[in-house]
């Protein structure tokens, strides 16, 4: 499998606080079947280090990790990523192709948590594409202004905005709004990603089988490799995800 959303790097941000954690993050992903992962630190443009700067200590950190995997004979790939927080700031920001997963054209963007208008929100899909990128919506399921207006999430998908969704999202069935958005997108074929989101080894742990083993009935085996082996790996390759035909 191929995890796109993981904050493994260490040190960069609220994900793994050093490389023995990153190293038990990796482990761990390991075992449970992932065997790549793309290190997705959060990327605040305008709020934090200069992106350049942000770029080469992602670059120098991941170069570091993927040794230190090798040494310990881990069998995890590593990619550069970001998770980029989108707001009026996108439209004054630099060159942020270097956050797109995996030096592809997908770039990985979450929203704050209160109200976002529609309109505002197709504002910034529409920006991220004219800079040549191909928006992915983290952690979709989490938004309440998805919750509240499904139909939009629908219609962005189908303007060419890719979804993500948490594996524990959709392992939570039922406790909550955001893990029944998850179950459904991932039920109805709007969902193109799994990913875990993983921030360390003792919360919010890269367990992706794990997860995948608490979903609840509906869930294909296909619809699993779709959104965790299929996907991904065009992604990585910077292609478009194939239709799910299934």
């Amino acid at each position: 499998m191929i995890d796109l959303h993981c904050h493994i790097l260490p040190g960069m941000d609220d994900g793994a606080a050093d490389t023995e954690e990153s190293l038990g993050m990796a482990s761990l992903a390991a075992e449970q079947g992932v065997a790549a992962i793309c290190a997705t630190p959060h990327l605040l443009p305008g709020e934090q280090m200069r992106p350049q700067t942000f770029f080469s200590v992602r670059d120098e950190r991941l170069q570091q990790l993927q040794a230190a995997l090798q040494r310990r004979e881990i069998a995890v790939t590593l990619h550069p990523g970001a998770e980029v927080y989108v707001n009026d700031d996108i439209f004054y920001a630099g060159d942020l192709r270097p956050a797109a997963l995996g030096g592809s054209r997908f770039l990985l963007v979450e929203f704050g948590t209160g109200m976002l208008p529609a309109a505002r929100l197709r504002q910034y899909l529409e920006e991220i594409r004219n800079r040549g990128l191909t928006p992915v919506i983290a952690h979709a399921e989490r938004y309440r202004f998805f919750q509240r207006n499904e139909d939009l999430l629908y219609e962005i998908s189908e303007e060419g905005t890719l979804i993500q969704v948490n594996a524990d999202s959709v392992a939570g069935y039922a406790e909550t709004a955001e893990c029944r958005l998850a179950y459904r997108l991932v039920r109805e074929g709007v969902a193109h990603l799994l990913a875990t989101d993983a921030h360390g080894i003792r919360h919010r742990i890269p367990a992706m089988a794990t997860l995948i083993r608490r979903f609840p009935p509906g869930i294909s085996t296909d619809t699993i490799r779709y959104l965790t082996e299929t996907a991904p790996q065009a992604m990585l390759k910077n292609k478009w995800p194939p239709p799910r035909i299934f």
